[in-house]
């Protein structure tokens, strides 16, 4: 259940309509919806007793957002503007995107809690993972084949596909996969001399499987080494942490 391009095209330019102070992390309202797309039918579906709350996260100076460990069918806890904790209530993440720089991460939330004027609140903890920066790993040498396989500092990489690139005549697009406790930082790649390679990223898919994240990397080469150094480096100084979110909002709106 999510609306993934409009929530990529807020992260490319939203503008501040409301946040809580004195966090370490800002939260804002960015936006609101009354609808979501059910992600099997492809069709709009209302929200009951509430709506979708779309917020946007800053991270503090000197760190960014690495991923939100919520996932969209985890419920948080929620209570009405009275405090009273409502049955139905809560607050779930059903989508998170963060920006290429990671200074920024949109999460949709859906809400059923109402204040007693009828105005949407969410109030719970958010969980993300942030990271400072980041350090280059030994490298390690591979075949530039499909299904070459090796480790690099506890991270699983597999090359998946090797094959003419389709958009760039005479080059080789190459798609790399890295398994491990959090999304890799970058990749370079240099030959056996030690020259770096040029290679050209131009998607990246990441995931998240409980305790494990799986970024897949898609570069295009100029030309197809027999064998390359993987180079990866790896963020350093990684926080898990809880933000608080207590905002209110309505169709029209956030409210303070």
């Amino acid at each position: 259940m999510r609306k993934s391009l409009f929530l990529a095209a807020l992260l490319a330019a939203a503008p501040m309509m409301s946040f809580a102070a004195d966090l370490p992390v800002k939260v804002e309202v960015i936006g609101v919806q009354a609808d979501f797309v059910d992600d099997d039918t492809e069709q709009y579906q209302k929200v009951e007793k509430g709506s979708v709350m779309v917020l946007q996260f800053t991270a503090p100076e000197g760190k960014v957002f690495l991923k939100s460990n919520t996932s969209r069918d985890v419920v948080l806890p929620c209570n009405d503007g009275a405090g009273k904790a409502l049955e139905d209530a809560g607050i779930k993440m059903f989508f998170s995107k963060v920006s290429e720089d990671g200074k920024k991460m949109v999460c949709s939330a859906s809400t059923t809690s109402l204040t007693p004027d009828g105005v949407l609140q969410l109030v719970g903890d958010v969980p993300v993972t942030m990271v400072k920066g980041k350090v280059k790993q030994p490298a390690a040498l591979f075949e530039v084949r499909k299904g070459a396989k090796g480790n690099v500092s506890g991270y699983k990489v597999e090359i998946k596909k090797v094959e003419p690139s389709n958009n760039n005549k005479g080059k080789t697009d190459v798609t790399i996969e890295v398994t491990g406790k959090d999304f890799v930082a970058d990749m370079e790649f240099t030959s056996l001399d030690g020259k770096k390679l040029q290679a050209d990223k131009h998607m990246t898919m990441t995931s998240n499987m409980g305790s494990t994240s799986v970024g897949t990397y898609n570069y295009t080469f100029d030309a197809k080494p027999e064998k390359m150094n993987v180079v990866v480096s790896l963020w350093q100084g990684s926080e898990q942490l809880n933000v608080p979110v207590n905002v209110k909002a309505n169709l029209s709106g956030p409210v303070k």
